[in-house]
């Protein structure tokens, strides 16, 4: 089993502020080796934005990128029939939280690339957006599309505060990278997909 390696950063659950450090971190490794039963992928550190201050406990709302698929053909198809790339976020607060002015990016470098439109997220809810790179089709449609061959993924909320930060590598056809649980820390991959739906315990 390969070695996992956290990174700590500032609390993104509903009411914990900063008291606490918060694991996120990089999916690396591959599909293959990680879609053994006693294996995961690598998690690599994903340095956060120095410049970026913990939010307010208030103001804190805990949702996360938790499923994505970087080579679509079978696992998901739009409201158009057509098989893009594809991620979902998933909100586990206890209250409805408005994606207005949220960021999502394929560059951590340039964190307000995709600029999420008027969209809501129930408590417990999951959210499919199109990473196809066509965001005239609609608000779920993103801007950029995910690269197979590996890159990074994150999701900031309207002030900036970075909520996940991520890198992953080759993706295979078809196969999710996915929390092993809705928000869990530990990340697997799984040709069982579930877009929009609940991450099954993996």
């Amino acid at each position: 089993m390969r070695s996992s390696h956290l990174l700590l950063v500032c609390s993104v659950f509903l009411g914990s502020g900063c008291a606490e450090p918060d694991p996120d971190g990089a999916i690396t490794g591959t599909p293959d080796t990680a879609r053994d039963s006693d294996s995961t992928p690598d998690v690599e550190t994903v340095p956060p934005d120095s410049s970026a201050d913990c939010t307010d406990e208030a103001s804190v709302d805990f949702v996360v990128i938790n499923e994505f698929v970087a080579q679509n053909a079978a696992s998901a198809t739009d409201e158009l029939g057509n098989s893009g790339d594809w991620l979902e976020l998933y909100n586990g607060s206890t209250h409805t939280v408005s994606l207005l002015g949220w960021t999502l990016t394929d560059d951590l470098d340039n964190p307000d690339k995709h600029e999420l439109g008027d969209l809501e997220l129930e408590p417990g809810g999951h959210l499919l957006l199109w990473a196809d790179g066509a965001p005239e089709a609609g608000d779920r449609h993103l801007s950029f599309r995910l690269d197979a061959d590996g890159e990074e993924l994150g999701l900031f909320d309207v002030d900036g505060q970075a909520l996940t930060r991520l890198e992953f590598g080759i993706q295979e056809l078809d196969v999710a990278a996915a929390r092993a649980s809705d928000g869990s820390e530990t990340w697997s991959y799984t040709e069982g997909t579930t877009p929009g739906e609940a991450n099954t315990a993996r």
